[in-house]
């Protein structure tokens, strides 16, 4: 299973390096998950992109679970670090055509909503 990871809000780069480390540092996804970083593709008048989105490659659909209960402590503790009145930050999961931003949502809402990418594939 492959997923995607963007991050949407000011510091989006810097954000996602964060969340890479937290990930990269969190027991139940060593050994169970591959990350890595893609570029973006450049805008218009830009030489080229930034790095913008983490890849993670699962070696079993178990770590999907993990990997969502991983990105909504690091959501909640990074609201907790960050300045009042600063921009809010969102972690959006990809799968296929299917998009689901993890705030405001249950890990059951948000693994339904990658898990339907299944059937649609099928």
């Amino acid at each position: 299973m492959e997923l995607l990871i963007h991050i949407e809000g000011a510091e989006d780069e810097l954000e996602l390096h964060s969340l890479e480390g937290w990930l990269r540092d969190e027991p139940e996804l060593r050994g169970t998950a591959r990350l890595s970083r893609l570029a973006a593709p450049p805008l218009p008048g830009e030489m080229g992109g930034g790095l913008d989105t983490l890849q993670v490659v699962f070696t079993d659909a178990v770590s999907a679970s993990s990997l969502v209960v991983a990105i909504a402590a690091w959501l909640d503790n990074h609201r907790k670090s960050k300045a009042r009145g600063s921009e809010a930050t969102d972690v959006v999961i990809q799968r296929g055509d299917t998009r689901i931003a993890v705030s405001g949502r249950s890990l059951e809402e948000v693994l339904e909503a990658l898990d339907q990418q299944d059937g649609a594939s099928s």
